[in-house]
């Protein structure tokens, strides 16, 4: 699959999920607050930018500490929604990719980008973007999912088949290899684990479609599951049930602090 085409399909997806984000979106609030942790608000984040704005659920806190705002996101869908929860005139809208970022060089002080990097085609450039616009001595906090997240998704899937229903997210070593070959003059990444609970396996399925993170861009299944498949499914994931009786999905969320 090219590279446009999979954005294509990872924007439409999200587009589709505008309705139901927010109320879905228990992971993306979490890896905000560990991105807020490292971004020291005060005095100021001066040109603030959010990359991968979404529906806008950071937008008025970045409001409060910046001097102005640009909104920035792959999805259209996406990116109207936020415009109509926060129609503020101090704000700059922008449909945009991380990859190719609709900024001119040195322009940003800060910018913030909650669980996004990881839809990216090639990381690696995301990042010399992020350190193009960034001024001197500007910063950024980005968070992405790790490879282990949804580990025991993965683990009961391969009851049912050999495909893949799990996107294959980046090792924190190899982010870490990509951020020693950028020029950044702060670069860390550290990794936050959150294990959620659900009562039953569709609760999660239904969390994920909620917040258009359904998007597997290769070797995907396209034909419908049949029962027994679905019996599988339910069996694979019964070995993780915790004492609860909760069924667990863990994340590795890794927060990368950047200082140009």
């Amino acid at each position: 699959m090219s590279s446009n085409s999979s954005k294509q399909r990872i924007a439409t997806s999200f587009g589709r999920a505008v309705e139901s984000y927010d109320d879905a979106a228990r992971l993306q609030r979490y890896a905000a607050e560990c991105l807020w942790q490292c971004l020291d608000p005060s005095p100021t984040l001066g040109v603030a930018v959010d990359l991968g704005c979404g529906t806008g659920l950071q937008l008025s806190k970045i409001q409060q500490n910046a001097d102005a705002v640009i909104a920035i996101d792959l999805s259209r869908g996406m990116l109207k929604h936020a415009q109509c929860q926060y129609p503020d005139d101090s704000c700059l809208w922008l449909q945009g990719d991380a990859e190719s970022l609709p900024l001119l060089d040195a322009t940003v002080d800060t910018l913030y980008s909650n669980l996004m990097v990881q839809w990216c085609h090639d990381l690696d450039q995301a990042l010399r973007e992020i350190y193009r616009v960034l001024k001197p001595g500007g910063r950024a906090v980005v968070s992405t999912l790790l490879r282990g997240s949804l580990a025991e998704l993965e683990q009961a899937w391969r009851s049912v088949d050999d495909y893949r229903h799990v996107n294959d997210f980046l090792s924190a070593e190899h982010i870490s290899e990509q951020l020693q070959t950028q020029r950044f003059s702060v670069a860390r990444l550290q990794v936050e684990p959150l294990t959620l609970e659900y009562q039953r396996l569709t609760a999660l399925t239904r969390e994920l479609k909620s917040v258009g993170a359904n998007v597997v861009t290769e070797n995907k299944r396209k034909s419908p599951l049949s029962k027994l498949d679905v019996q599988r499914l339910l069996s694979g994931y019964e070995p993780f049930r915790l004492s609860n009786d909760k069924l667990p999905a863990t994340y590795q969320i890794g927060v990368l602090v950047l200082q140009r």
